[in-house]
């Protein structure tokens, strides 16, 4: 492996090193390109100055000819004075002098006037002369000051014209005599600078208060935005931020100018602005282009050539990579020559290296690994890996050979998988015989494979359980049908004996009771078995009085059976939060048990107390006993479970499910309880659980129920009841049932025919609404939802019971929440609902 890291790091030298040559040659590259644009700005900057010195001259002798002119015409004025020539001379020579001046010039350029003797006379007067006072202005001022020197003005708004304007201004002979010319800015420049501004350029002159007095170029004097980068330009000028030939200004358009600039004697400045860009592009010869272009050009070039050669060494060392891992997975791999019958050592573990060196025969290979191998797995070892086996298997088109056993490791053995490997493509007598060790993948398969039979044996019993069930659920369910049928046809032939009737009656409906106990628990085990039925209704209950009540229903069956039922019970906190549904459930199943599972003369105790206090809640302990038959140690321990039961020593009329046990410990559990068991056979059995119950106080507890005196003493005569029912037998049974107790019954057979009727119905005319839960076109709840909606007094007040097949929590919520007012569970016990009605009417 030492020979591949060498030659890793050969690639890693030599592409440091011409990634090294091209970061140098790019740098050499910008260095080049730096100094060059540094050099054009300089040459431009020289130029630009230049070029700003050459206009401002241009403006100082501009400056020069009106100073000129004003002096002539002093001179003029002046020898008039001292002629003693009137104001009329004076005026008639100044009003010919700018009629001189306008043909020399071109226009009318300059506006001429003279303070003579306290009174100004104008070339061409203007309106309000006699009354400007001309004492109190700057050029004014500034002419007497100066005692015959030509004065000039920074720019201003003249009063007269509303225009900016530079006066010219000299003392003349006599006392406040002064000559002065005005030029309007507009006219200053009216003849061009000879001097040609370079293309995309612009010119600025600015007066000594940085007023701006020229504009040349491409920009507008008049624009807002142009005389605020004006000012700006100024700004920049006079703080020195932009002295070096390299500063620029940021322009209207974005873009960067280098700026030029010279300040005249009289403190006005030239400025002159070029756009770097172009300063730099404008300079650039061909020859320069194309050495940038050619280097350039070398440049991607060796960009290329280093990428292609990072591409290709960082492929290689991918695949170089690849092998590694691949040899690393593998603990042992030689090369097999299967016609010479030797091998080579590519890798080789640490105990068996030093026997088998670097190569040697195939059958010293052979030899060395049998020393390792699982002595009852070596002779199939052998024969698997012969050197006639490997020939057979790449006659046979088999490429790829193996399998698993296990391997001496020190004093260990750990699973380990061998390969041979054969490549058609080669053309090569080799092949390659690979090892590697799977011992904690093999243990994980081999133990999931007997959590496979586990599952599959515990699948088996429970199927097996499941049909014992339904086999004894069956004979269940057909031992009350077959009375059920049998008592119907004997009826039918007793017909004129009326007391073998009732008895036929009576056992007909004791026979259905038992058929819907059977029912109610399968419905009961499915749902706790699925998670459905797990939701609690906590409340709060005395907890001695519901128990005295519960046992209460089972003293009659107590009595008739002859055994004794007593109850005791010792409470501190009688007041708790249970749900009295389900603890119903609990204590009626331990009762029916002890019952069932008893004789005549047998003793069943219901005990409950109060076994510990912590805070606000409670341990209350309720222990069911009988001296009943007791149950095999065998059955106890699956007593818990679903679908067994107890039949070698109970009994042989008493029948049951299996599921009533798995019921209770079920609710127990969710309770948060504890159940036990303790039986002897023929002895009896000993139920206890255990409740952590919150602690309610007394007042919370609801106020006992009184029986109150019927109402209306004719029950339902008369009343109109609305029945709707899609089963016809239904319908039949509750309409007999209501018309023999004097009702009016109405038949809907769906949900939306009751809506209808209703609807159809005169407000107040149908007294109550029986609602079966499940019909076609329209189910209770949506029908009870649209007859609370209509548009009728009577719609929310009419009393609607939902007739229910489940009696279920989650049922009776769904009925509430549609607007039912009471629920009624099939089969319906007639009585209560009678109840039921009387108590919604009336």
């Amino acid at each position: 492996m030492k020979p591949k890291k060498r030659k890793t790091s050969r690639f890693d030298f030599s592409m440091k090193l011409n990634i090294f040559i091209v970061v140098l040659f790019s740098v050499l590259i910008v260095w080049g390109i730096f100094l060059v644009r540094d050099r054009l700005l300089a040459n431009a900057d020289e130029l630009g100055t230049s070029l700003a010195e050459s206009y401002a001259s241009e403006e100082e002798n501009r400056i020069a000819i009106y100073q000129m002119l004003l002096n002539l015409a002093s001179t003029s004025i002046n020898n008039t004075l001292e002629k003693g020539g009137s104001s009329q001379q004076i005026q008639e020579w100044l009003t010919d002098y700018s009629s001189h001046l306008t043909h020399i010039l071109g226009s009318s350029v300059i506006d001429s006037y003279a303070v003579i003797d306290g009174a100004i006379i104008a070339a061409t007067p203007w309106e309000g002369d006699q009354n400007y006072d001309y004492q109190s202005t700057e050029w004014y001022q500034k002419a007497l000051s100066q005692n015959g020197d030509v004065i000039f003005t920074n720019a201003y708004l003249d009063a007269v014209t509303g225009k900016y304007l530079i006066t010219l201004a000299k003392k003349l002979n006599g006392s406040g005599n002064v000559l002065a010319f005005d030029i309007l800015l507009e006219n200053f420049h009216l003849h061009e600078n000879k001097a040609s501004l370079p293309q995309n350029s612009s010119y600025f002159l600015y007066d000594g208060n940085g007023n701006l007095i020229y504009l040349s170029g491409s920009l507008d004097i008049k624009d807002p935005d142009v005389r605020q980068y004006a000012e700006n330009l100024l700004t920049r000028i006079q703080d020195g931020s932009l002295q070096s030939y390299s500063a620029a200004i940021r322009d209207l358009e974005g873009k960067n100018r280098s700026v030029y600039y010279h300040i005249m004697e009289n403190g006005w400045i030239s400025v002159i602005t070029m756009p770097v860009q172009s300063l730099l592009t404008d300079n650039m010869d061909t020859t320069f282009l194309l050495l940038f272009g050619i280097c350039a050009a070398l440049l991607l070039t060796a960009c290329g050539i280093i990428l292609r050669f990072w591409v290709g060494s960082r492929k290689m060392q991918h695949v170089q990579d690849t092998l590694q891992i691949l040899g690393d997975t593998y603990y042992a791999i030689y090369r097999i020559d299967y016609e010479k019958a030797t091998y080579e050592s590519i890798k080789s573990s640490d105990d068996v290296s030093s026997l088998l060196g670097s190569g040697g025969s195939y059958q010293h290979l052979i030899d060395v690994v049998k020393e390792y191998v699982d002595q009852r797995t070596y002779t199939e070892f052998e024969q698997s890996f012969s050197l006639e086996n490997i020939k057979k298997l790449i006659q046979d088109q088999i490429y790829e050979f193996g399998g698993d056993y296990q391997r001496r490791f020190g004093e260990d053995y750990k699973w380990v998988s061998i390969k041979i490997i054969y490549n058609k493509s080669m053309k090569l007598n080799h092949v390659i015989m690979c090892f590697r060790e799977i011992d904690a993948e093999k243990r994980r398969q081999l133990k999931q494979h007997i959590l496979l039979e586990n599952a599959l044996k515990s699948a088996r019993q429970t199927a097996e359980k499941k049909n014992a069930f339904f086999s004894h659920v069956s004979h269940d369910m057909r031992t009350p049908l077959n009375a059920i049928i049998g008592l119907s046809k004997l009826m039918k032939d007793q017909l004129d004996h009326p007391e073998k009737i009732r008895d036929y009656t009576a056992k007909i409906e004791q026979a259905g009771t038992q058929l819907l106990t059977l029912v109610n628990d399968i419905l009961d085990m499915s749902r706790l078995e699925k998670g459905t039925g797990s939701t609690l209704d906590y409340t709060v209950m005395n907890l001695e009085t519901f128990l005295q009540e519960s046992v209460s229903l089972f003293k009659d069956q107590a009595l008739t059976e002859q055994k004794e039922l007593t109850v005791s019970v010792h409470l501190q906190h009688p007041a708790v939060y249970c749900d009295p549904f389900r603890l119903s459930q609990v204590i009626n199943n331990l009762l029916s048990n002890a019952l069932k599972y008893s004789m005549s003369g047998a003793r069943i105790t219901v005990n409950l107390a109060e076994t510990g206090v912590q805070s606000n809640r409670s341990r209350y302990q309720l222990t069911v006993s009988d001296t009943g038959i007791g149950m095999s140690r065998e059955f106890m321990e699956h007593i818990f479970e679903p679908f067994s039961r107890e039949t070698l020593f109970a009994p042989s009329k008493i029948s049951g499910t299996g599921l009533g046990m798995p019921i209770v410990k079920s609710l127990v559990q969710q309770m948060s309880g504890e159940i036990t068991v303790e039986s002897t056979l023929g002895e009896g059995s000993t139920f206890t659980i255990i409740l952590p119950l919150q602690i309610a106080e007394s007042e919370a507890l609801p106020p006992s129920p009184k029986k109150e005196p019927a109402v209306n003493p004719q029950g339902l005569q008369n009343k109109k009841i609305l029945i709707a029912e899609d089963n016809e037998i239904n319908m039949e049974i509750a309409s007999e049932c209501l018309c023999a107790l004097g009702a009016q019954v109405i038949s809907a057979w769906n949900g939306r025919e009751a809506v209808e009727i209703f609807s159809a119905a005169a407000p107040g005319s149908i007294d109550a609404i029986l609602m079966d839960m499940q019909m076609p076109e329209m189910d209770g709840c949506a029908a009870s939802q649209s007859i609370r909606s209509l548009d009728r007094p009577d719609a929310k007040t009419v009393p609607i019971i939902a007739v229910t097949a489940n009696a279920f929590a989650e049922d009776i919520a769904r009925t509430k929440a549609a607007g039912m007012n009471d629920h009624l569970s099939k089969p319906i016990d007639f009585k209560l609902m009678e109840e039921v009605l009387n108590k919604a009417i009336h």
